[in-house]
Order: structure tokens, then sequence, then C-alpha cells
């Protein structure tokens, strides 16, 4: 009984992001926000509001992991990118975290792979401020969601 347990845990920790494939949602009521984890105590990254549509990554506990819209920017540390010109860099890491403020502290809401190409808003120091759509994410509370129908 212990393994059948354990087996049971061990399944839905590692395909629970299997069981909620991407859907698209609109979302219902103005000024909703999107936060940097699954909770109300996380840092906002900005608002979205009614009629906009987004894509559902996954579903954890009521929060919904959505691609942030292409509006959104991130940080990355510039010591992982080369530069191609003034406004590309190119990911030389085999992983880059994007961040939602310059710092290594700051949540990551998002991640590329190398020789992902990424277009630069502007340098910060040792920072680049880029477009980071759709490698981005925040967290919404699936209760301003409504699920939209496609057609197949």
């Amino acid at each position: 009984m212990i393994r059948f347990i354990f087996a049971f845990f061990i399944t839905i920790l590692f395909f629970s992001p299997y069981l909620y494939p991407s859907y698209l949602a609109q979302i219902i009521e103005d000024e909703i926000n999107i936060r940097t984890d699954s909770t109300i105590a996380s840092s906002s990254l900005g608002y979205l509001n009614k009629g906009e549509k987004v894509v559902v990554l996954e579903e954890k506990y009521s929060w919904c992991k959505i691609i942030l819209p292409q509006r959104f920017t991130a940080y990355a540390y510039a010591v992982f990118l080369k530069k191609i010109d003034d406004n590309k860099v190119e990911v030389v890491v085999s992983s880059l975290n994007l961040r939602s403020k310059p710092s290594l502290k700051a949540p990551i809401i998002g991640r590329v792979k190398r020789r992902s190409v990424l277009y630069v808003v502007k340098k910060d120091k040792d920072w680049y401020k880029v477009k980071g759509y759709p490698y981005l994410w925040g967290w919404i509370h699936k209760r301003f969601l409504k699920k939209v129908q496609t057609k197949e």
C-alpha cells in the first residue's frame, strides 16, 4: 500500500504539467493583477483588462500560469548574452533566466535556451531589459478567466 501511495505522488509530481494542457482564456474583469507566483502576496507584474486573451500553461490550486502578452518585458543578466547589434542579443548559456527586475534575487518570470535571440529595449548597467514574448509567464487567479472555446 505504501508503495502505491508513493508511486501515486511521484506520478502526480512529475506529470502534473501534462494534466492541464494549455488552453486559451479570456479575462472577465478589468485591472486583474498578474503575479510573479501563485499567491496573493507575490509581486505584481502588471495588469490585464476585460476581454484580453491569454494562453494558460498550467493550473496550480486556484491559480493559472499564463504567457504574458507582448507588451511585457523582463531583465536578462548581460554576462550570459552576446551582443549582436544595438537591438539584439544572443543567449550564450544553456538556459537563461528572465527576471522581473534587474537583480539576481528578483523572481524568475521566464527562461530561454542557448542561441535564442532577444530584442533589447534598453541596457541598464549589467542588465538588458528585453522583450520576452512568448517566454515570459505570470500567474492570475482562475476566477478572473473564462475558457475560450476554439473551433477544431
